[in-house]
């Protein structure tokens, strides 16, 4: 991922975001990363942040799962950035419209419904629309798919959502494709939702 320069996020001369645990190597970062992330999902999902899927709400919860690793938790992030790798090309919305879209977004969190066709169809805009705002400078998918499994919970419903079996990667590339073909995040979404 490709952001801002030069990047405040980072160690100087670094692609290492800043972390309270001050671990500078990519390898190093990148397993502490996997151990902490893997923890404080399995704790969020016993002890969730509740809410009303409002602009605060968002907030709350990136701050729950990241506030342990990063002094930058539960704030949106400040410059814009993109992604250019991997045959990804995304540019994420302008960091001052994050509030405005995000809670454009967010009303779509009103609109559950029980018919398995339409809730495949909001959650893979959901999805979509989350990455390409991007309001965090890391968390992003982690945030929306608890933000996600937490609706479902909330609505009582008879389906459950299940993104574990996918990498972080694998979502960013469904959501690309969702702008030129939508039908890949459909099928996605749709062996995602039981």
């Amino acid at each position: 991922m490709f952001y801002q320069q030069p990047d405040s996020y980072c160690y100087a001369g670094s692609s290492i975001l800043k972390n309270k645990c001050n671990v500078i190597l990519f390898d190093e970062y990148v397993d502490m990363y996997k151990i902490y992330i893997d923890a404080k999902i399995k704790d969020f999902r016993v002890n969730p942040v509740h809410g009303k899927f409002t602009v605060t709400h968002v907030k709350n919860v990136h701050k729950a799962l990241f506030r342990d690793l990063v002094n930058w938790a539960g704030s949106f992030r400040k410059g814009n950035f993109y992604m250019d790798e991997d045959n990804i090309h995304s540019v994420f919305c302008d960091y001052e419209e994050i509030s405005s879209r995000l809670q454009d977004l967010l009303l779509l969190f009103d609109e559950y419904s029980s018919d398995r066709v339409e809730l495949v169809s909001n959650v893979s805009k959901i999805l979509s629309a989350f990455y390409n705002i991007h309001p965090f400078r890391q968390g992003n998918f982690e945030v929306i798919r608890e933000l996600l499994m937490l609706w479902f919970k909330y609505n009582n419903s008879t389906y459950t959502l299940n993104l574990d079996e996918y990498s972080e990667d694998f979502i960013e590339l469904v959501c690309v494709q969702q702008v030129d073909n939508p039908a890949i995040a459909q099928i996605v979404i749709e062996k995602s939702v039981s």
